[in-house]
């Protein structure tokens, strides 16, 4: 329940998106939660690992 917490507060997803996509992520190795540009993806990569999560950002 903690990623699902911190995702929602992050991202402000609801609750039922930010537990699939949680889900998504421990059953497939990974979960695609937004694309953005790239100075917004590199301080969303902070506040995750802030919270002690790990993220990465990818190119489309």
């Amino acid at each position: 329940m903690f990623v699902v917490r911190c995702v929602m507060e992050l991202t402000r997803f609801a609750r039922a998106e930010a537990t699939h996509k949680m889900w998504e992520a421990h059953h497939g190795g990974r979960s695609v939660l937004f694309t953005t540009f790239r100075e917004r993806a590199e301080l969303f990569v902070e506040l995750f690992m802030d919270k002690g999560l790990t993220v990465s950002i990818e190119p489309v």
